[in-house]
């Protein structure tokens, strides 16, 4: 009987290919884009699963008092991780880690890395797998460096690296020890080197900056004990900096764990959101694959129903000559299940085409390979839940018909066949609609705010690294690019303009409310920084060339100033422990790090060159157009073992959007698909029409209707129902993206005309898809279509 069952299914899908086709086509498109966003899911889900012992692994959080609010940060003091190892039960290995990155060279190559200082235990609680390693190595050692396989063969090429000797910075000498490589790229801590922290515990200043503890910069990380509580660790955590202290330094520590940075990690007042961070994002697009596979599911619904009344005789005959209606809906449950796992079988072949190129697009080492278990368990799922949910409704109603009158085809018409096609096309368009104003939202969002006045210019402003050569004889360089064309102004700062994340509390002027503490922002320049950038002045005074002279003068920004009230003017004071500052100027409004929110306080303080590098600073020159290989050559002259590294700023401002502008994107693909599909499906379902009412289009033409007249007949039905899919659609969307926009500070308001263009859209797409079938109907010769009456 199944054998049966299979050699119908085919011949009723080869006998009606065009309706085959446009079924299987739309269930292929469905199970591919919920297959690639459930890829990206399971991705960003398994997050750090690549360390052994992963859900042992914690970050340390740091809850700081400002006023009534409570910020949550992932930096920790040093004397933290030490103290904690040593009177805490619980803790397998604890490591600090501290951001260090420089200028690499070994004989004549130069080259720039990014990586950590590290307490010696850092790879007992990481487990990277180790390439090479030599017998004596130990990360307690200030000598011996641990670099990566990439960096390895950079430097090295197919040498053995072990033994071999890298300087750093042009001063300090480092023996390469130990090769490691990234368990998976689907980590989010990727050192390119690993040195020890003893190396930096060998300068005094630093010793004296690491040893309070209020000075918060150094990550700590933690791995437990099999039978500890996280639970209890914490309890002992919370006051423990405050008794370390004497109630001098108020910050609060938690575990937190690795697993859960990626997807959540946002915190308010000191608690985690667990519903903002990525897996909002997560939730999203699950839903909107969801939609997509319900979508393509309804197109089968649809013209699985519409073909009934062709195949009622077949029906009658079976039930005539003893078939069940069990039976009858195990045969048509079957071919539903067979026209979905066709589709699957497409979309299995599809996605090892479109995997690698979506990776691409989300700037994501994803691959598919359909032998991984919950791959094939999760296609095999589908295919499943597409069939029988597909082939459930029709199924039941065309098991329902009665023997004699589908016979005689005098089987009673009814609405319900009618309305519940209607009302699928209904949640098809609807779906796709709400789609169309999400993408038009996101992107009207993202325009917004990069057409937002930022109180500076980044037009040609290059950024590229500091050398001791350059730093010292930096007004020559200064010199040589101003004369020459190259550039119109240089400059130095301890960071970007667009990112400061130094910051700290503790501030105080006259009138200042003592329960507010704000968290302040501080930057260090020297007096060309903010004239390169454009950043105008609204009260008082840029720095002198000289930083000396300056003593303790300040600059603040604007919007310090109306947190200050009357005292926010040049020529007042500010306060902070012993410290008093002179405001001798405040600048206008500019934006950094949040560019949808508003402006935050910051504190400019005049730094010399030499302190400057030491905080990590950058040069940046405004150039004068595409002069690149002048400014190299100027560089090169000056310090020729300088590798070339630079960024422009602009494009640094661009790449903060990639947060929104990968919502849009994805945004996009998935609406432009659900929208092809729902026009799939209308199709089908307007050529089953034509075909249906081929005998009414016939006589109205013989009776003088003309080609249009019919057109209109058989296209506005369908505009109908889109008409109701946007009336469905369009307060069901503007509650979603209201909601989405609430998260920025900085946001457009949904006006009337994205609903308006959306509608406009959906109704364009409808007329194009069933006005062909409308069409070639009205074309059609009506004898061809008479002869038979």
């Amino acid at each position: 009987m199944i054998k049966n069952y299979f050699k119908i299914a085919w011949r009723n899908l080869v006998r009606d290919k065009g309706f085959s086709v446009l079924n299987i086509l739309g269930l292929a498109v469905g199970i591919v884009c919920a297959a690639l966003i459930f890829l990206w899911i399971n991705y960003n889900l398994q997050t750090n699963k690549a360390f052994t012992d992963a859900d042992n692994l914690y970050i340390i959080k740091n809850n700081q008092q400002y006023g009534n609010d409570v910020m949550t940060f992932s930096s920790t003091s040093g004397p933290l991780a030490p103290a904690i190892s040593r009177e805490i039960p619980g803790f397998r290995k604890v490591a600090r880690t501290l951001d260090l990155g420089g200028v690499f060279g070994t004989g004549d190559k130069f080259i720039t890395r990014s990586g950590l200082y590290a307490d010696s235990s850092f790879f007992d609680i990481f487990s990277y797998p180790v390439i090479k390693q030599a017998a004596d190595y130990s990360l307690a050692n200030p000598t011996h460096i641990a670099i990566s396989a990439k960096m390895a063969q950079a430097f090295f090429g197919d040498e053995n690296p072990i033994g071999q000797t890298l300087r750093f910075n042009k001063n300090d000498l480092f023996t390469v020890k130990k090769i490691y490589d990234f368990p998976d790229e689907n980590i989010t801590l990727k050192p390119e080197f690993v040195v020890s922290l003893n190396k930096g515990f060998q300068d005094s200043t630093f010793v004296k900056s690491w040893s309070y503890w209020g000075q918060c910069g150094m990550r700590t990380y933690a791995s437990l004990d099999d039978n500890a509580s996280a639970e209890h660790i914490n309890a002992r955590l919370k006051p423990f900096i405050k008794e370390k202290s004497g109630q001098k330094v108020s910050h609060e520590v938690f575990l937190y764990p690795v697993l859960r940075l990626n997807v959540y990690n946002r915190f308010k007042n000191g608690v985690e959101q667990p519903g903002e961070g990525n897996i909002r994002y997560i939730r999203i697009f699950s839903t909107v694959g969801l939609i997509i596979l319900m979508i393509a599911c309804i197109n089968f619904m649809n013209l699985a129903t519409a073909r009934s009344e062709r195949r009622a005789k077949e029906i009658g005959l079976k039930k005539v000559v003893g078939a069940s209606r069990g039976q009858i809906i195990g045969q048509f449950m079957l071919e539903s299940i067979t026209t979905a796992f066709m589709a699957l079988i497409i979309a299995v072949l599809s996605l090892y085409l479109l995997v690698p190129a979506f990776g691409r697009m989300l700037e994501m080492p994803l691959e598919f390979s359909l032998f991984r278990r919950e791959n094939l368990l999760g296609l095999l799922a589908i295919g499943l839940f597409c069939g029988i949910l597909a082939g459930s409704y029709p199924s039941l109603y065309l098991s329902s018909f009665n023997p004699l009158n589908a016979i005689k085809k005098k089987f009673q018409r009814t609405d319900g066949a009618s309305l519940i096609r209607k009302g699928l096309v209904v949640a098809q368009f609807s779906s796709a609609i709400v789609l169309i104003i999400a993408i038009v939202v996101i992107y009207s969002q993202i325009n917004h705010v990069r057409k937002r006045e930022l109180g500076y210019n980044l037009d040609n402003v290059v950024s590229i690294g500091i050398s001791d050569k350059l730093v010292g004889n930096f007004d020559a360089l200064k010199q040589t690019l101003i004369s020459d064309g190259t550039a119109s102004a240089v400059a130095m700062s301890t960071s970007s303009i667009l990112g400061i994340y130094s910051n700290g509390g503790g501030f105080s002027w006259p009138g200042k409310d003592d329960s507010q503490n704000p968290l302040i922002s501080f930057i260090g320049v020297d007096a060309d920084f903010l004239p390169l950038l454009g950043v105008k002045m609204a009260e008082g005074r840029n720095f002198h060339s000289d930083s000396q002279k300056e003593g303790n003068n300040i600059l603040i920004n604007d919007a310090f100033a109306k947190l200050m009230g009357k005292e926010g003017r040049a020529g007042k004071k500010l306060y902070r422990g012993d410290e008093n500052y002179n405001i001798v100027g405040i600048t206008r409004p500019f934006l950094f790090n949040d560019l949808y929110g508003s402006d935050e306080p910051v504190i400019f303080y005049p730094m010399s060159r030499q302190d400057i590098a030491g905080w990590g600073g950058s040069i940046y020159v405004k150039m004068n157009g595409n002069k690149l290989n002048n400014l190299e050559t100027g560089i090169k002259k000056i310090d020729s073992g300088y590798p070339f590294d630079y960024s422009y700023l602009s494009d640094q401002y661009e790449a903060m959007f990639k947060g929104t502008r990968f919502v849009g994107n994805l945004a996009m693909l998935f609406g432009v698909l659900a929208v092809f599909i729902s026009c799939l499906g209308l199709f089908g379902l307007s050529a089953y029409t034509a075909a249906s009412r081929k005998k009414e289009i016939g006589v109205r033409k013989v009776l003088g209707a003309s080609v249009s007249r019919i057109s209109v007949l058989l296209t506005q039905s369908f505009l109908k129902l889109v008409a109701v899919s946007f009336v469905i659609a369009a307060p069901l969307a503007w509650y979603l993206m209201n909601g989405w926009l609430k998260d920025f500070e900085y946001r457009i308001r949904i006006e009337w005309w994205i609903f308006a263009l959306a509608g406009l859209v959906s109704m364009v797409i409808a007329i194009l898809t069933v006005s062909f079938q409308a069409i070639k109907a009205a074309l059609a010769n009506p004898v061809k279509s008479l002869r038979t009456e």
